[in-house]
């Protein structure tokens, strides 16, 4: 004898309908669990980024500037009447301060004793910076400044450039390149900063380009692993909208009579 309950075909349906619906609520769940989690923690970090400050924050962590192809650059550093000068990608240092980039890759740099000023040469430009660090004037071609400019140094102890292997002695009162023998060239070399300079101006260079704000905001949207971490995102979106559709459903479900 036979003693199951045979459910009417209409009942049937709707329980198979009901647990089809169950099943996937359950795998959906978990799998947008993480991101879900993910969404809420960073808006609420962007909700209040003012009170946390997070656009003053910038991001020093090497592993995350390298997900935005930022690599730590190498460091050009030149010293002079005890200062120290740097150049990182086009930013110039002077000590611990920065000045406006130069046009080309520092080359050396010069002391012009009789003027107090050291001039930054660069491939393709002349930087005059004060003892103090300021900035006082850019030579470049409308000075007729000989470029590209390979080398800079002294010419029989007066400070001089070099420019496709003529050799110019610098007058910045007059604003001429005399050219001159090569005989007497010595060369200012590059010397290694102190491994404090040389923290700070990584710092200082990396540490302006990504703000936590926008970290935040990038893991926020998914764009911290590029398009393919926007579709992720967007299809969590979803999916946690389908969640709330077949919660509703679920609950709406329950609460009929049974008959």
């Amino acid at each position: 004898m036979n003693n199951r309950i045979q459910l009417p075909s209409r009942n049937k349906k709707q329980f198979r309908l009901r647990r089809f619906v169950w099943q996937w609520h359950r795998r959906f769940g978990v799998a947008i669990a993480v991101f879900v989690v993910l969404l809420s923690i960073t808006g609420i970090l962007l909700n209040h980024t003012d009170s946390l400050d997070l656009d003053g924050i910038n991001i020093q962590n090497s592993a995350i500037l390298s997900l935005y192809g930022i690599e730590k650059p190498v460091i050009t550093s030149f010293s002079t009447s005890n200062h120290w000068f740097g150049q990182l990608d086009q930013q110039i240092y002077f000590n611990e301060s920065t000045l406006p980039g130069c046009n080309g890759a520092l080359v050396g740099v010069v002391t012009l004793s009789a003027e107090n000023l050291f001039a930054l040469v660069c491939q393709n430009e002349m930087l005059l910076v004060s003892s103090e660090g300021e900035l006082v004037e850019r030579i470049g071609d409308l000075y007729q400044l000989p470029t590209p400019i390979s080398g800079a140094g002294a010419c029989d102890t007066l400070p001089c450039l070099v420019s496709e292997n003529s050799h110019f002695l610098i007058d910045i009162n007059e604003l001429s390149w005399q050219q001159t023998k090569p005989d007497l060239y010595e060369p200012i070399q590059q010397a290694s900063a102190p491994n404090e300079l040389l923290t700070s101006w990584q710092q200082n260079y990396i540490g302006q380009a990504i703000s936590l704000e926008r970290f935040i905001l990038d893991i926020h949207s998914g764009r911290i692993l590029g398009s393919f971490g926007v579709l992720i995102m967007d299809l969590s979106a979803i999916l946690l909208s389908v969640l709330v559709i077949s919660g509703v459903w679920l609950w709406l479900k329950s609460l009929s009579p049974r008959r």
